[in-house]
């Protein structure tokens, strides 16, 4: 035992004299013929700067100042992230010499400026305002960087947030929105595949389907395709020049057309998974790394995550709002269940639920503002037509079908009736006033006030098939 602790105790000091020495040799080294420096890289107004070439280990980047923003015209024509690059002109114009080699003949491969890391040179155009900022190494301690300016041997330290401000790529400096059209000026998304159809949005803000006269779409899930798919950040790019099979854009998974102002347009196609790579590099997940996509917009493809992809795939569902009631949630004062002699009723007052009907509730007050708002929430599944509607609406019409009013400011009154036969497996139907009747989940009944539980039987032998038409 002591002989393994003696063996450790060696091994901790060689690594503490080899920090000494890194330290007070190397580092104490350089930094005896530096001198404090307070002064500025450049003195120069940024609004001077109309480009900026950066060039780095990996690549060459050339950005001009375009109307109120950014664009990136090399190596890839693009849009720039306008705080992105507004934050490299800053660091670079306040940026200052933290400390100065003194003397003009440093060994400019000592510091890692022979070869420099990075450089950076601010433009008029094509005029050159100040000399290029050239990025050399990292101090033994890692606290600074190496740098000089222009064709001078003068060395000097900045500090490591002003490095990494500088030393930008060209992926940190792009727009990396997967559709660069404003998606808040959209007014129609068109889906063409693996379904039609297309939803537009009227001159008061509304999401209605396109070619259906007075249907409304789902609001929510059409923002969530515009805000979170069309919006979503790219997490990779590559060049435009694989083949459309290979990435699944020749039978893609979707396939949609948005309009945006102006009649701008811009097509969007969302090829194949790219498989993960197992850890080990041994096989592939099941789980998908990403889905490559194209637009008209940009000459590359690129790689959205799995979760971006989701928000997209909403346009291949059905996107007709399926809400069965619509009300302000906040507006609502009085609430009244009825099921036969069964009778539940709360009012608002003075910002609090008060039960008057049972008169020994089971029910409290946050359980009726948690069924307010499943009510809001509450999807139809299908309309029913024919004789399952003729059926359904008998069932609507038996004292056992349950009947919810809403009433309260500014003339609210919802009145739904609910059966509690089944149409199908797990499925009741509902109606609202004297509309269509339609399917909804018997799952609903569990979020009722305990006062008015329900019991949903199994349908009969035959009557699934009868009761489920097809979706409508």
């Amino acid at each position: 035992m002591r002989g393994r602790q003696l063996i450790i105790y060696l091994a901790l000091f060689v690594i503490a004299v080899s920090f000494y020495l890194a330290y007070e040799v190397a580092f104490r080294g350089k930094k005896a013929g530096f001198e404090e420096s307070e002064a500025r890289l450049y003195t120069l107004n940024p609004i001077q700067v109309t480009a900026i070439a950066l060039k780095n280990e990996q690549e060459e980047i050339h950005l001009v100042r375009q109307g109120g923003g950014w664009m990136i015209d090399r190596p890839v024509q693009t849009p720039a992230l306008n705080d992105q690059v507004q934050r490299l002109l800053d660091a670079a114009v306040n940026g200052k010499k933290e400390r100065v080699l003194a003397g003009s003949r440093a060994d400019l491969a000592e510091f890692g400026l022979a070869i420099p890391r990075a450089s950076l040179t601010l433009m008029s155009g094509p005029k050159i305002l100040v000399p290029t900022l050239y990025l050399g190494g990292q101090d033994p301690v890692g606290t600074t960087y190496y740098a000089r300016l222009g064709q001078t041997r003068e060395v000097f330290t900045i500090s490591a947030s002003l490095f990494q401000n500088l030393n930008q790529t060209l992926f940190n400096l792009r727009n990396k929105a997967l559709l660069l059209l404003d998606v808040d000026k959209i007014g129609s998304l068109k889906v063409e595949r693996p379904l039609e159809q297309e939803v537009k949005k009227t001159a008061e803000g509304q999401w209605v389907m396109g070619g259906a006269e007075g249907v409304r779409a789902d609001g929510a899930k059409v923002d969530r395709i515009l805000f979170e798919g069309l919006r979503g950040q790219v997490a990779s790019f590559g060049p435009g020049g694989e083949e459309s099979a290979a990435l699944g854009f020749d039978a893609p998974n979707l396939k949609l057309r948005v309009q945006g102002g102006a009649g701008v347009e811009a097509e969007v196609v969302v090829g194949s998974a790219k498989k993960k790579k197992v850890e080990g590099g041994q096989g592939e997940s099941s789980e998908p790394e990403g889905y490559w996509v194209r637009t008209t917009e940009r000459t590359e493809v690129m790689l959205i995550d799995p979760s971006t992809f989701e928000a997209l795939r909403l346009a291949a569902a059905d996107l007709r709002d399926k809400h069965l009631v619509r009300f302000a949630r906040e507006a609502v004062r009085t609430v009244e269940l009825r099921r036969g002699s069964a009778m539940f009723k709360a009012v608002w007052e003075n910002g609090v639920w008060k039960i008057t009907e049972p008169g020994q509730p089971k029910t409290v007050p946050d359980q009726i503002a948690a069924f307010i708002q499943s009510l809001q929430g509450w999807e139809y599944v299908s309309r029913l037509a024919g004789n399952a509607s003729s059926r359904a609406a008998k069932d609507l019409a038996a004292g056992s079908a349950l009947t919810v009013k809403l009433a309260g400011e500014g003339g609210l009154e919802v009145v739904l009736t609910v059966g509690t036969q089944p149409t199908a497996e797990g499925l009741v139907p509902a109606r609202v006033g004297s509309g269509p009747v339609v399917q909804v989940s018997a799952g609903y009944f569990e979020k009722l006030p305990p006062d008015m539980a329900v019991t949903v039987s199994s349908p009969k032998a035959g009557e699934e098939k009868k009761g489920r038409p097809a979706a409508r």
